[in-house]
């Protein structure tokens, strides 16, 4: 009984905590017009850590992979603060390296893959590993 007792109080916890933790329709208004205008890897995580988890999904997260995406194809040359930021957050890293995904413009990934393996700085060596094999999974579809 006890048991029992306990599982049905740990499911209403989970259950209460994803519900409290929705993306609110406020919330959503903002990434619409916020999400365009990631052009730089504090952008991105500034709001990484304004909306995500909660804000991560659907439409939201198409538009998190298009940013991500369009930064590590044209936006090479901030590779630097990528590495920065997730050094200093691994969960920015994998947050972005999810990102990397088969949503994306196939040009742009393919970019992301030639600039991770042919223009990668010496001491960001294990992200770029990460993301040329991200792009690689991203565009076998």
């Amino acid at each position: 009984m006890r048991l029992r007792v306990l599982a049905v109080t740990l499911v209403a916890m989970v259950s209460g905590a994803v519900i409290a933790h929705a993306c609110t329709d406020a919330e959503q208004n903002r990434l619409r017009d916020e999400l365009p205008r990631l052009m730089s890897w504090q952008a991105v995580y500034a709001s990484f850590k304004a909306y995500t988890p909660r804000c991560d999904d659907g439409w939201m997260a198409e538009g998190y992979t298009d940013a991500v995406v369009k930064m590590l194809a044209h936006r090479w040359a901030s590779i630097g603060e990528l590495g920065r930021l997730g050094r200093r957050d691994p969960a920015f890293e994998a947050f972005v390296l999810r990102h990397v995904d088969g949503s994306a413009d196939l040009d742009e990934l393919r970019a992301v893959f030639s600039n991770a393996t042919r223009r990668c700085p010496g001491e960001l060596h294990a992200l770029c590993r990460s993301l040329a094999t991200a792009a690689t999974e991203a565009l076998k579809g």
